[in-house]
Parts: structure tokens; C-alpha cells; sequence
């Protein structure tokens, strides 16, 4: 994921992350273990989207002057930016409940990137879990919303960015029939080839707990090293969902890689 590289200012809206980390993940690194695709329990779900919400509380270390500026950022500028994440880890530090000690792993390792050229260096399984999958959310909410200092990114190009250091890109939502249901337009935008096989067994599946499933237009698909799947929008669709597409996950990441993989050939 690319947060160390993006100008990310004005904290973003920490709502987005709930959807994702309750499907498990939103962007899995290339060379992540693959016991990361797997689910988490529901009570850690809801602690790290608590904690989540205080993921840019050090931004109230940096000048508005620099958060609010229309234009690109000067060197020293960025470097003043960057350091709202140990900001905001020493203001959350101390802490004597489990929340408040996620909350502020979360402040500090939220723009760490899996090659170690984040904002601290920390690098692949340095990186706190809870840490990476809020820097998806992070830089996809970054991307996607307008800014005083640029203009909302399409939904496909976010997506793009995203797949470009992913193994595997997670939406949730807006597949449906409805005006704002743009969702499978953006990834079809993107995804270079096609899986349908995920896509069907995503909707056969929900479609055996209601018959709006009939009405999804998901897809899936490969774009680069990257599988990008649209799952249901709702908590209960994207578990049910992600349950679905897990036994698969890491032979799809494998192949994708070019790893080896075991599989035989008959």
C-alpha cells in the first residue's frame, strides 16, 4: 500500500474502516503471510475500529497552515506531516485499557508500508496488523474524497492505486441497482481479466440467505498480481462472503505470484 507516498492531510472519515476490517481485510500486501486473509474474531473487529478512530488524533500537532494548504507540500512541509504519527502515539501512550494501547499502535504505524519505506521503517511483520489494514482505509478514504488541496479521485483509479502493491483488494458494497451503486463500473475499469467463478459462488451463496442476491452485479478479477473482489455491503454479506473466497485465497495469491503452489497436475 502506498500511504507513505501519498499527501494525506485532513484525517479522513474513520467510518470506512468498519465495513473492511469486518470482511477480514481491504488490501493484503504482496508478500504478506497468508494467515493474515484469515477472519477475525468479531471482538477484535470492533476494538480496532474503535481504535481506529483515533488514528490521526496527531494531526492536531501539525499547523493548519500546512494540513489546510492549496498545493503540494514542500519537503520540509511533508516531513512536518509525518510526524503526527508519533504525535499521535505519545499523546494515546500510557494507556491502561486494551483499546487505548491498539489505538495508539494504530496512531504510529498507520503509514508504514510493507517495504519499509514508510514513515518509521517499519516493514512486513513489523508493521502491526491493525496498523496495515487501517492504512488501507486510510489511503483508499484519502483518495476517494475531495480535498482543499486536490480533487476526489475516481473509484477505479483508487482501486488501481491500491492493486498496485496488494496481493488482494476487498470492496464492500454498491453492486446493487441503486443510482449510487457504481461499484462493479469501477472494478471492471481496472481488472484486466476476469474470474467469474468467485463472482457466482459469492452470489449462489448469498443466495441461499435472500433472493436480493439476485440483484448483485459484483465481480472479480485479476489486475496485475492483484485479486480484486467485490463483496456484499453489509457486516453479515461481507463475513459470509469472505468465508466463501478464503479456502481459495492463498492458492489465488500464490498463483498470482508465481509461487510455487503443490498443485498437481492430472
Amino acid at each position: 500500500m502506498r500511504s507513505a507516498g501519498h499527501d494525506v492531510r485532513v484525517a479522513g472519515q474513520p467510518e470506512v474502516v468498519d465495513d473492511i476490517i469486518r470482511a477480514g481485510l481491504t488490501a493484503v500486501p504482496v508478500g504478506e503471510p497468508t494467515n493474515a486473509l484469515d477472519r477475525m474474531p468479531d471482538a477484535q473487529v470492533d476494538v480496532i475500529r474503535l481504535g481506529a478512530l483515533l488514528h490521526d488524533v496527531g494531526k492536531i500537532g501539525v499547523p493548519d497552515t500546512i494540513l489546510l494548504k492549496m498545493g503540494k507540500l514542500s519537503k520540509a512541509e511533508f516531513e512536518v506531516v509525518k510526524q503526527h504519527t508519533a504525535i499521535g502515539a505519545r499523546i494515546l501512550s500510557g494507556g491502561k485499557f486494551a483499546l487505548l494501547r491498539l489505538a495508539e499502535e494504530i496512531a504510529f504505524s498507520h503509514h508504514e508500508r510493507w517495504d519499509g519505506d514508510g514513515y518509521a521503517g517499519l516493514r512486513t511483520t513489523d508493521i502491526p496488523l491493525a496498523g496495515r489494514i487501517v492504512a488501507a482505509a486510510d489511503v483508499f478514504d484519502a483518495l476517494t474524497q475531495q480535498r482543499p488541496y486536490k480533487p476526489a479521485w475516481p473509484v477505479a483509479e483508487a482501486i488501481a492505486e491500491l492493486a498496485e502493491d496488494s496481493a488482494v483488494v476487498l470492496t464492500t458494497g454498491g453492486t446493487g441497482f441503486g443510482p449510487r451503486d457504481v461499484t462493479p463500473e469501477a472494478t471492471g475499469d481496472v481488472l484486466e481479466r476476469l474470474a467469474p467463478g468467485i463472482a457466482e459462488a459469492l452470489r449462489a451463496d448469498s443466495l441461499t440467505k435472500t433472493p436480493h442476491a439476485l440483484l448483485s452485479r459484483g465481480l472479480a478479477g485479476v489486475r496485475g498480481r492483484a485479486l480484486v473482489v467485490n463483496l456484499p455491503g453489509s457486516p453479515g454479506g461481507c463475513r459470509d462472503g469472505f468465508a466463501v473466497l478464503r479456502p481459495a485465497l492463498k492458492h489465488a495469491v500464490e498463483l498470482l505470484a508465481g509461487e510455487p503452489t503443490g498443485h498437481k497436475q492430472t
